[in-house]
């Protein structure tokens, strides 16, 4: 009997656990911190499609919210579904002004349902991190916090809405990407009207051979991949999930990005690694990018930076001989995942949802154009980013910036120290000794004292020999006393050993 393989039957697991655990699954995808690549690979192929609900429902959803039956606020409603999801179905309708739109509802009862899912997942996280002492590292109760934040993001539509207004806001100059337009009027919590694009689903473009002579699919990739990068550097806000279902082209070929439900901001200092980063990998800096990991790494166990920079250095020279755009950025950003998991360090989610993302992106501009070249695309936003490097303002921004933070740790030293010493004084603090080579110190102090004790011997033969002669004690050797003779014997031949054993060491 054919075993399925693990990944395969976790996938299926979890979708037969219904709505919360398929959305936990995708997002967990997006992860390759904390679980393998073919677990990944696995998840990605999650299916959220579900048996629609009535049209009834609809009806009483659209009475509840807005407080008027459907036919006074839409001309028309179609009652079958574009689509149904694990949150919520998709309607086409048209306004009674005469807008075609797009009505986006949430799936009735699902935040009961989500919310009794969400108490499995905290108990089974917390038993994780209870019974597997060594998993806390990848902290699994962070994680399923920070899940069950993002879903209830996406069950208020709202939010949703004004991400939608916010991305198109950021491309109102940008010829290739168009944005649909919120009507918030008709646009609640649990429900969502926006513009009705006409389009063709980017997956279809790809895999219809007629359609793609009637679009110039070299320029749709470079310009989905530029639209990309662009919200990571310019907009510092982007599209966390540009799988091919949620893109589609015009008829005059500019982008649509569709479901906002999954989008990411990029604060200042996620901003500066990322673009470290994506420089040192494009210009295959192997020292730049190792300290980059570095810099940004939070975690307590010190990373050993000369096995880091020999890893790197391995990664890069796979690269050395490839050109840029032979480049596969999801594969390298897994690989640079995977020395991070080695290594232990603390590399920021964003920057693993964004590689995932940019994986997925390329993957479709090389499916649009085979001969499809990232290095090419992506050259004049590198040639941005270095500009605005050299840039006064810039320069004198991260100045600014680095001054106030060098502030900002002078100041609190006082407190910190104070910390310490009260915790000192509580008996608070422990010390942990840590040796190297000390066996090797252990000999060298048996040496020392050795050495000390001869040195006082030779010391004691010689005042002893003094005092039994001047005493004139005992019989006679020369006119001195036989024991004061064989004491002055004994203390030179110990001494010019312990100069001899000093001279030879070459330590004095």
């Amino acid at each position: 009997m054919h075993q399925i393989p693990l990944p395969e039957r976790v996938r299926r697991t979890l979708e037969a656990l219904g709505p919360t655990f398929v959305k936990f699954g995708q997002v967990l995808s997006t992860r390759p911190d904390l679980i393998p690549l073919d677990f990944i690979k696995e998840l990605t192929k999650l299916q959220d499609q579900v048996k629609p609900f009535s049209y009834h429902l609809v009806e009483a959803r659209i009475q509840h919210d807005f407080q008027k039956p459907i036919h006074q606020l839409f001309k028309a409603f179609d009652k079958e579904p574009l689509a149904s999801a694990s949150l919520g179905q998709v309607h086409r309708a048209k306004l009674k002004t005469g807008e075609d739109v797009i009505v986006k509802m949430l799936r009735p009862g699902i935040k009961k349902t989500l919310q009794e899912d969400m108490d499995i997942l905290h108990y089974l996280a917390e038993k994780v991190e209870k019974h597997f002492p060594k998993l806390r590292f990848y902290n699994f109760k962070g994680f399923v916090d920070e899940f069950e934040q993002q879903l209830r993001r996406e069950l208020n539509y709202k939010n949703e809405a004004r991400f939608i207004d916010r991305f198109k806001k950021n491309f109102a100059d940008d010829p290739t990407v168009v944005v649909p337009q919120v009507h918030w009027k008709y646009t609640t919590e649990q429900i969502l009207t926006m513009e009705y694009l006409e389009g063709i689903k980017i997956t279809e473009l790809t895999g219809n051979k007629k359609k793609l002579g009637r679009f110039d699919k070299k320029s749709i990739a470079t310009h989905f991949i530029q639209s990309m990068f662009k919200q990571i550097f310019d907009h510092h806000f982007f599209h966390a999930d540009p799988h091919p279902g949620n893109i589609m082209v015009t008829k005059d070929q500019k982008l649509v990005y569709l479901d906002f439900g999954m989008m990411q901001e990029v604060d200042e200092e996620l901003d500066e690694y990322l673009e470290n980063m994506f420089l040192a990998l494009l210009q295959k800096d192997a020292k730049a990018l190792t300290e980059e990991v570095i810099r940004y790494d939070g975690a307590e166990k010190p990373i050993n930076e000369k096995e880091l920079l020999k890893d790197v250095q391995k990664l890069m020279g796979e690269y050395g001989s490839r050109e840029l755009g032979d480049i596969n950025l999801g594969r390298a950003v897994q690989e640079l995942t995977d020395l991070n998991v080695k290594y232990e360090a603390q590399i920021p989610k964003e920057a693993f949802m964004l590689g995932k993302a940019l994986g997925t992106v390329q993957g479709i501009c090389r499916e649009l154009d085979p001969g499809f070249n990232v290095g090419q695309a992506l050259n004049p936003v590198m040639q941005d980013l270095l500009k605005k490097r050299l840039q006064p303002s810039y320069i004198t921004h991260r100045l600014a910036k680095s001054v106030m933070k060098f502030w900002k740790t002078t100041r609190n030293v006082p407190r910190r120290l104070d910390k310490i010493l009260r915790r000192a004084e509580q008996g608070d603090i422990t010390v942990e000794l840590r040796h190297r080579d000390l066996e090797e110190f252990e000999l060298e102090l048996d040496r020392s004292s050795n050495r000390i004790a001869l040195g006082y011997i030779t010391g004691a033969f010689v005042i002893a020999s003094a005092l039994i002669m001047s005493f004139d004690l005992g019989p006679k050797i020369y006119g001195i006393s036989a024991i004061a003779f064989f004491g002055f014997i004994a203390a030179g031949l110990l001494g010019f050993w312990l100069a001899t054993s000093i001279l030879h060491s070459g330590r004095f």
